[in-house]
């Protein structure tokens, strides 16, 4: 991730990222790496995926991906 992550920092540095800020989309801090539960894995990954395309990004070699 580390060279992607300079990437993008370097475009938003120049101009390149279009006004928006890089951030963190992602579970929060816990206790544990998983929820123990199927629905609420589901739920949390639903909207870590909304939030992360939700300003129209596209992931790039993402054709045929799906959330199920």
């Amino acid at each position: 991730m580390q060279p992607r992550v300079a990437t993008a920092l370097r475009e938003l540095e120049h101009g390149g990222g279009g006004g928006r800020a890089l951030r963190y989309i992602g579970r929060p801090p816990a206790g544990t790496t998983a929820t123990a539960s199927l629905a609420i894995h589901r739920d949390e990954t639903r909207a870590i995926v909304d939030a992360a395309l939700g300003e129209g990004l596209v992931p790039t070699g993402a054709e045929g991906l799906a959330l199920q």
